[in-house]
């Protein structure tokens, strides 16, 4: 259902636009990498493939 893809895809814009300022106070690409496992972790929960 469409409203539930808007709220995914905006959970994980949130989750990514939040790693990238992290990582750039931060000075290292620690945050991008678990923010990309925590969104491919949320994609697999919500869109399960058969």
């Amino acid at each position: 259902d469409s409203q539930r893809v808007n709220y995914v895809a905006t959970q994980r814009s949130f989750l990514l636009e939040g790693s990238m300022a992290r990582a750039g106070l931060e000075g290292n690409s620690r945050q991008l990498l678990l923010a990309k496992q925590m969104a491919e972790d949320i994609l697999s929960r919500e869109c399960p493939h058969d």
